[in-house]
């Protein structure tokens, strides 16, 4: 039997731990022992976000927004089927050790090689409207 390997932990605001771990060559993100992301959802993920896309391949300068990195795969699914080098690609990731983790343990991500990626630290409505342009609760956006 295959060890389940500890990568990387981080406390959560809310008080948890979020882990990434890797078994047989294969990585999963893990809150109180169960499986939140990983080699189960990683065609749902895909195929998500390929269907959220279809309505953007014609524009020129699309712009899409993700609440949270996971591990990428519905990133590099978008990645993959908006070619324009004009498309923006928000990933609005809360937890700064997740950028981390893609940097260090998650080569393949396209995080770490595609500049049309843009990385927001707030996946409220205020980062959403920030990224539309549009002023929030009556105030200008930065």
């Amino acid at each position: 039997m295959k060890p389940r390997i500890t990568l990387a932990e981080a406390a959560l605001p809310q008080g948890g731990v979020l882990t990434l771990q890797e078994h047989d060559g294969r990585k999963s993100l893990v809150i109180h022992g169960q499986q939140i992301c990983g080699p189960a959802t990683r065609e749902v993920e895909q195929e998500m976000a390929r269907l959220a896309c279809a309505p953007f391949r014609p524009a020129r300068q699309p712009k899409l927004w993700f609440a949270g990195l996971g591990l990428g795969h519905a990133l590099a699914a978008a990645c993959a089927e908006l070619k324009q080098k004009r498309a923006t690609l928000i990933a609005a990731e809360p937890l700064a050790a997740m950028a981390d983790w893609h940097r260090a343990h998650l080569p393949e991500s396209p995080l770490n090689h595609d500049s049309r990626i843009v990385l927001e630290n707030d996946c409220g409505p205020a980062g959403l409207l920030r990224h539309a342009g549009m002023p929030f609760f009556g105030t200008t956006p930065p």
